[in-house]
């Protein structure tokens, strides 16, 4: 367990000052199975990196870049839940730099510093804009 809390690190504007947006996405699913999604987005701010492998995949038909990136945030991020009061939510969408990325793995950092979450998100589109 590290003793050191690293929050102001983490979240100071010299290493985070990402500003992004969090899509929550409430699913009602009517008795006749029909689903219907409501949207809110809330403003967020963290630490946004890339993630993995974001390398060109490129096949004769199409060219694709699959692009993952690793958010670290107070703001709690959501997978795929059930609320107490029975709502069903879809997992969270990260809006940042003109593209989605849906929430794919939430851990809880606390240990780092006081409400910390690491999240890993993939793009959910299947060719991005540029983000630099």
């Amino acid at each position: 367990m590290p003793d050191i809390d690293v929050t102001d690190v983490v979240l100071g504007s010299a290493v985070a000052g990402e500003e992004f947006i969090v899509i929550r996405r409430v699913e009602t699913v009517q008795q006749n199975g029909e689903s219907t999604v409501q949207t809110f987005n809330y403003p967020a701010f963290g630490s946004i990196q890339p993630e993995g492998d974001n390398d060109l995949e490129r096949e004769a038909d199409y060219d694709a870049a699959v692009r993952s990136i690793e958010v670290i945030t107070p703001f709690r991020l959501r997978l795929a839940a059930v609320d107490q009061q029975g709502k069903q939510f879809k997992p969270d969408i990260v809006s940042w730099k003109g593209n989605n990325y849906v929430t794919i793995t939430v851990e809880d950092y606390s240990h780092f510093g006081r409400g910390l979450n690491r999240a890993l998100c993939t793009s959910e589109d299947f060719v991005d804009e540029p983000t630099g």
